[in-house]
């Protein structure tokens, strides 16, 4: 805590005088406690000696300015600010070498340094460290005026944010104008560069909420009509709002201290102002909801005006952008200049001869950082459309390790993904050759890395994972993008560039079994373990495996130690479950179902076979499809839809079509009525799925190694699916469930953080490998053998060892659960007791059966029958009834189908024939 914690507004000073430096300050906070005080992060660098923009005068009298640095090295201290004067006042003294964090790491106080500067005992400002306290926190909200535009006040900050978020008008918050705003020329008393942007710290109840409540706000802002789009130097058209929407990350440094002025110049900006100071802090998820379906729909309508508006001078800016570009590198071939430069700008490809400018100042092309990826990976540059954007030579990220194809992101302007692309060969199309040509042109193909087999067919990997199917005009441009064509001339005399040849992609795609592409078993985007125990996380194609594992964040993969501790467990257990924490599961068994459902999402792509999950609730609104989605995360992406059909052969065509597609997991959502599927007792049993590819006679297959998630009210699992479904049952014990509020939203939650997520989920599936896999649970589930091994018994140990902060089950005891709400064995419990108190162990026909029971078989009346025949009877009109009759066919088939499975100590044998027809006998097993 402050040493001393009083309210200036009262008329008392804090203790380290307003205007202070924050310097020796102790601090006392836990971010597991959700009453605690609000806190901030504190960054004072080492290296480079200032943060902040710098302001000079240059000899003729022009202001310059310098942009800030970028902390390489500095110390990291966790500040409580749990009301609004003390940020106000932490703000107000800020050096220009100190900069602010609304996320916190564990520790209280750290140093801190980039992850290529970090030594042993140094934190990093990445996710690994920095995150959302379960407790208030600051809700930062950046304001920039148009540059045509005179900048709004505070108060007129404020009225534009109300009209979007009508609470935050009582809501606790401080008003600071930018560290950039009211320099002054401190001899003449002239203001050299006035107001310009403005922030507003709102505290929020739960910090957690922030990311989802910034979206909101942005989105809430636009239908109140402050949306809009402009256009870059370079043609792209940018969303934009009064507040910034790409700032609320937990580790992003807010550059809140004053600028650093060389005299004569000095900064006059006004204090920080806080508002509200005793207030409660704001409820984000009650006073910023999701919008809802009509409101989507406006917000989509609303921007589909503007871009159209803004087309024309769209096009017209990426022209001059182009005909300028083409001023600067003077090309021998204009107009396939010309064409380059408008698919960079409009596709986002760049070409081997596009100049890319360095952070040292180095200009080098595509092609040479493709020729020596270990000397640029990892390289930062200048923007690559718009090398001087905010004079910054290090926005930029090269990622020629991605596993996919190599790219350069840019976080100018929100954020652009650039594809490297260059020729790497020559092939020339000559007549007769096309054999040759076909080998070349797999090779090629092969190479590029961006093709694969899959079941028998090719598919193609696009930027987020997805798989589609090659189509013969997208393979021929892509050959088109690997390689240089020419074709012979007769009358130039010369091989002049062409196109690929017209039938060489039918061609290819017609030599099934012949392609020398790897075979693809899928996609994923997070460090997995092998069935050896070791860890993939190298990006790039595994042949051990045939996964292909893409990375596209500069930060490396969160930190997997090899021999976890208890310890690291523990903490592991902890920070998987934190997400998952406030779902009201009913029982053990759920938390199990749970828990073995968040393992299986990050192994599942490496398991043969493993059983899907589905959660159960009593009534809507429960929240069991945020369970549902938050789990499936864990695999790197948002699941796949699929909507649940009563009809067998609509589920098959949609179970392929989505298996196809290779997604991480499939969701199975609003499932009503008792769940039967065939299609999905095959798809969930076996490592490939075959079925006839729509539209030809052709079987194709797929692998079946995603996660299917199901979710459903009072979900009832048919038949088999009762041992291939477990079942998580969550309940709020109230009648409105739909009207209670989680004070941050799960899947945005794992959505940001999912990579840390897994690694925890890792960790403590290496904690038990390390303790040599024990098997504490009784038995195996039959057709999961591996999934069992690893997911199941690794829950079940956590178990054991008390390594979890909540209480667990066998997931396996979900199954006897199932059979127990299976329909059709509550059918059959209910024959078989019937059945044997009347005719005990003696053979009987159908007929027979139903004549024992009094009822009316197909049209035949009996005599009146006592209370157990009732119960008898009551039994077979549930299993063939027939409009007031007990179908005797209908029941015989249903008896053979049950035949043998035993049910509370009983099963129906064949007891063999009378009268040339079927008798069954119910026997004690």
């Amino acid at each position: 805590m402050l040493t001393e914690k009083r309210n200036p507004a009262a008329g008392g000073e804090p203790a380290n005088g307003a205007g202070a430096h924050w310097d020796g300050v102790q601090q006392n906070y836990s971010t597991a406690d959700s009453t605690a005080d609000a806190a901030v992060s504190l960054f004072t660098a080492t290296n480079p000696s200032r943060l902040s923009k710098r302001y000079h005068l240059d000899q003729q009298g022009q202001l310059l300015t310098a942009p800030g640095g970028s902390l390489v090295r500095g110390e990291y201290r966790r500040m409580e600010c749990g009301e609004p004067w003390q940020l106000a006042t932490l703000i107000d003294g800020l050096r220009p070498d100190q900069a602010l964090a609304f996320g916190v790491a564990r520790a209280e106080r750290s140093p801190v340094a980039s992850r290529k500067a970090a030594k042993e005992g140094d934190i990093t400002r990445t996710r690994e460290h920095f995150d959302w306290p379960a407790a208030p926190g600051w809700l930062m909200l950046d304001y920039d005026p148009e540059a045509t535009a005179k900048p709004l006040d505070r108060d007129g900050l404020l009225s534009v944010l109300r009209e979007a978020w009508p609470d935050i008008e009582r809501a606790p918050l401080v008003l600071g104008d930018s560290g950039s705003s009211h320099i002054y020329h401190a001899d003449t008393g002239e203001c050299v560069k006035g107001r310009g942007g403005l922030r507003c710290y709102v505290l929020v109840a739960d910090a957690r909420d922030i990311p989802r409540a910034g979206e909101v706000l942005h989105k809430r802002l636009w239908l109140a009509g402050h949306g809009f789009y402009l256009v870059s130097k370079s043609g792209a058209l940018l969303e934009r709002g009064p507040v910034d929407a790409v700032v609320w990350q937990p580790e992003r440094l807010d550059f809140a201290a004053g600028a650093a002025c060389i005299a004569p110049l000095e900064q006059r900006r006004p204090p920080a102002e806080p508002r509200n100071n005793d207030a409660a802090p704001i409820d984000t998820r009650a006073t910023l909801p999701d919008l809802t379906a009509a409101e989507l729909e406006e917000l989509a309508e609303l921007r589909r005006q503007e871009r159209e508006a803004m087309a024309p001078d769209q096009a017209l800016q990426r022209e001059e952008w182009v005909e300028q570009r083409l001023d600067e590198i003077q090309p021998k071939d204009v107009e396939e200049a010309r064409a380059r430069l408008t698919d960079a700008v409009t596709n986002g490809r760049l070409y081997g001869d596009f100049v890319l400018h360095h952070q040292s100042g180095k200009r080098v092309t595509v092609g040479q950082v493709l020729d020596d990826p270990d000397r640029w990976h990892g390289q930062r540059f200048a923007d690559p459309l718009e090398p001087d954007y905010r004079a910054d030579s290090r926005i930029a990220w090269l990622n020629l390790r991605s596993g996919g194809r190599p790219f350069i992101y840019s976080h100018a302007h929100g954020g652009a993904r650039y594809t490297l692309i260059r020729a790497s060969a020559t092939l020339k199309a000559q007549p007769g050759e096309m054999p040759r040509i076909v080998r070349e042109a797999d090779a090629l193909m092969a190479e590029a890395g961006v093709v694969f087999q899959r079941g028998g067919q090719l598919v193609r990997v696009v930027e987020d994972g997805t798989l589609f199917g090659v189509q013969p005009p997208w393979l021929r441009t892509h050959l088109e993008e690997v390689a240089a064509w020419l074709r012979w001339d007769g009358r130039a005399k010369d091989w002049l560039p062409a196109d690929a040849p017209g039938d060489l992609a039918p061609r290819i795609l017609a030599n099934r079994g012949g392609w020398s592409v790897p075979e693809l078993t899928g996609v994923i985007r997070g460090p997995i373990l092998r069935p050896d125990g070791s860890l993939l996380n190298q990006p790039g194609y595994d042949k051990a495996t045939g996964l292909l594992l893409l990375a596209d964040h500069p930060d490396g993969w969160p930190a997997i130690p090899a021999h976890p501790s208890r310890e690291q467990v523990r903490a592991a257990l902890a920070t998987l479950w934190e997400p998952f924490a406030r779902f009201p599961y009913v029982d053990d068994v759920s938390r199990a179902v749970q828990l073995a459902a968040l393992l299986t999402a990050v192994q599942r792509p490496l398991l043969e076979t493993a059983p899907a999950f589905a959660w159960n609730a009593y009534r809507a609104g429960t929240g069991k499809s945020k369970g549902a989605k938050a789990t499936a995360w864990l695999g790197g992406s948002e699941p796949v839809e699929s909507p649940w059909s009563e009809q067998a052969e609509e589920q098959r065509k949609r179970l392929m079509s989505a298996l196809m597609a290779g997604p991480s997991s499939l969701l199975l959502d609003n499932v009503s009525g008792p769940m039967d599927s065939d299609t999905l007792c095959a798809v969930l049993t076996a490592s490939e799925f075959r079925d006839r590819k729509l539209g030809v006679s052709e079987d194709v297959s797929a692998p079946t190694r995603v996660l299917v998630a199901a979710t459903g009210n009072n979900l009832r699992l048919v038949g088999d699916l009762s041992r291939r479904v477990l079942v998580a049952t969550i309940d709020h014990g109230v009648e409105n469930p739909e009207r209670l509020a989680f004070p941050f939203d799960p899947v945005a939650r794992v959505r940001e953080r999912w990579l840390h997520y897994r690694a925890a989920a890792l960790t403590v599936l290496r904690g038990f490998l390390a303790e040599g896999a024990p098997a504490h649970g009784l038995g195996t589930m039959g057709s999961y053998e591996q999934w069992d091994a690893l997911i199941r018994q690794c829950v079940v140990w956590v178990r054991a060892e008390g390594l979890a902060g909540f209480s667990l089950a066998d997931p396996a005891d979900a199954v006897a659960r199932n059979y127990d709400n299976d329909p059709e064995t509550q059918k059959l419990r209910a024959l078989v007791a019937a059945w044997h108190a009347q005719h005990a162990a003696a053979p009987v026909r159908v007929a027979t059966l139903i004549s024992t029971a009094g009822g009316d078989v197909d049209g035949c009346t009996f005599p009146q029958y006592d209370e157990g025949r009732a119960a008898l009877l009551e039994a077979l009109q549930e299993i063939a009834g027939d409009r007031g009759y007990v179908n005797r066919r209908r029941l015989g088939r249903w008896i053979e189908r049950h035949a043998g499975r035993v049910v509370d100590g009983l099963r129906i044998e064949s007891a063999g024939e009378a009268y040339k027809t079927r008798q069954w006998r119910v026997v004690q097993v």
